[in-house]
This record gives structure tokens, sequence and C-alpha cells, in this order.
């Protein structure tokens, strides 16, 4: 008895380890099922030889006929939620929509237990659209190996970039960088996010994506200890000139915190210039001498802890 190509991709799905499928993941297991026609040891039931986006169109609505997974509302259209189960957090969902992007800014500082008031909104960093070509050609390049081409010209859905503004109640905020930051993989699902260090650069370049200057302060505060080293050895490797003088200002002279790195950075301050702490506020006249640096936020001298 031959066995259906429906059962077989809904065992498939279910051992998924989201709730979410997208086209391109469906569309890799109708490929591999047809390139098998057999399914543990079964011979599978199937109308063509080959499969092709009719087939695969046809397959995905009877999936949908059948229950096995349906559209989430207000989620992109190229995911399905799978049967019976609850959404996955916006989070989870946004790495299933853009798989080359990481958690970033204040939903990593949340994630990271930085900051502990949770925001309705995400954010994400993303390479650029030529790198995410790329890198979405390798991927399906190591998902499908010598099936590439023939998947291609199958006419199965691509691993493809999607807008991704919005999941569900969520807003979601994708910023994409030709230079992506330091990742790490946390949690029981091991979401990408930036490193501790990184976040922490991250929001000091980009406060408005943060909570603003004042929290960002106030993280920094209370991170400073923990992660002295990690945040020193990022913005060693990665800081820009302005990164070293805000952080080097940071650590001496708000948290009157030592390092022999502060006396190379501190090479990088430029007396005349107009460089400030908070670089989304006007320049204000007040200075640290040694830094350069325009202290322009009401009680940055302050230590916030």
């Amino acid at each position: 008895m031959r066995l259906e190509i429906l059962t077989a991709l809904e065992n498939e799905l279910e051992q998924l380890p989201h709730a979410l499928v997208t086209e391109y993941q469906l569309g890799v297991l109708v490929h591999r099922l047809y390139q098998a026609k057999v399914y543990q040891g079964k011979p599978l039931r199937l109308r063509k030889a080959m499969v092709d986006n009719a087939a695969y169109t046809r397959i995905a609505r009877r999936l949908i006929d059948a229950g096995i997974v349906s559209r989430a509302p207000r989620y992109p259209r190229h995911l399905m939620l799978l049967a019976g189960q609850e959404k996955p957090e916006t989070a989870v969902s946004a790495c299933l929509v853009d798989p080359f992007c990481y958690l970033s800014h204040h939903t990593a500082l949340v994630q990271h237990g930085l900051a502990t008031k949770k925001s309705p909104q995400v954010y994400v960093t993303s390479p650029p659209p030529s790198a995410w070509r790329r890198a979405a050609m390798a991927r399906m390049a190591d998902d499908l190996g010598e099936d590439l081409g023939k998947y291609l010209d199958s006419g199965l859905p691509r691993l493809t970039w999607h807008k991704l503004d919005r999941i569900g109640a969520h807003r979601v905020h994708r910023h994409n960088i030709g230079e992506l930051g330091e990742v790490v993989r946390l949690g029981t699902q091991a979401l990408p996010m930036s490193s501790a260090g990184q976040t922490i650069l991250d929001c000091l370049r980009h406060p408005q994506w943060a909570g603003g200057m004042k929290h960002v302060l106030r993280v920094f505060d209370a991170a400073a200890g923990k992660h002295r080293e990690a945040i020193i050895r990022i913005v060693d490797q990665r800081g820009t000139a302005i990164d070293k003088v805000r952080v080097g200002y940071l650590f001496e002279e708000r948290l009157r915190i030592a390092d022999p790195a502060f006396e190379r950075w501190v090479g990088c301050a430029q007396r005349g210039g107009s460089r400030k702490l908070d670089p989304e506020a006007d320049y204000a006249p007040r200075w640290s001498e040694r830094w350069c640096l325009s202290l322009n936020i009401s009680n940055c001298l302050a230590h916030a802890g």
C-alpha cells in the first residue's frame, strides 16, 4: 500500500522545533520526498515523477484544507502555523522570517538580562540585501547539495528576503548593516543575538533603539562590572574612534574604572571637535577635557547606580 505524501509531511512537520514553517522549508521537504519516492520504507503515492510549482501549490493547499497547517493572521504570508500549536514568541518568528538576522539592541538587552522592561517592539539586525542574497544561496546549496539546480529549475519556493515590519501585534525593527556584530546563541531555542558586549556597544551607537540614552547609561552602569572585559574587548576589536572615546569616558570618568586599553583609546580624542556622548541629542557646552566629548545629557556625570 502506498503512503500519502500528506501523511509523510505531517510527520516531518511534527519534528520541527517550532510551530511555524516557511514556504521554503516546506518546499525542501516536498522536494526530498519526491526525490526519495519512499518514506520510512513505504512507497509514496505521487501524481508526478518530478515535483514542480503546480504540484507544490496543490500539496500546500491540501495541507491547509486538511487542517495540518494554517495561515497565521498578521504574520508574513510565507509563514504557516502547525495545527494545534501556539504561535512562538515574536523573537523566534522574526528569526524564521529572516534566518540571517539576530536579536539586537533593546531586545538583546532583555534576552541577556541587562534590561527588565520588555518592549512590544522587537529589534533585529540583518545583512544588507546583497550580502543577504549571497547568504541565502549558500544556505540553499547547503540544504540541497547536488539537488540545488534541480530544485531551482522546478520552481519550488526559494529562500528569499521578505518584508519584516510587523509580526502579530508587535512592531519589528530590522536594521541592515554592512558589518555584523558578534553573535551568540542563548536559551532553549538557541536564538541568535548580539553578545552582551556587542549589545552594549550597539545601544551606545543607537540609543533610540534601546529606550534612549538615559536608559542605556543605566544599563551600562549596572553591566560594566560584570561585563567589563567583554565590553572592552569588543570596543578594542570592533569599535570606531568615537566608540572608544564614549566607552573610555564612561568607564574612566563616570564609573572610575581604569584599564590599560584606555591609554590607547584616548589617542582617538579630537580637540576642537564636536563629538557627543549622546549621538541623538544636540551639542551641549559641557565636556570631558580628557576625552574631548560633549556631555550632552542631563546628569551624565552622576553615577546612576
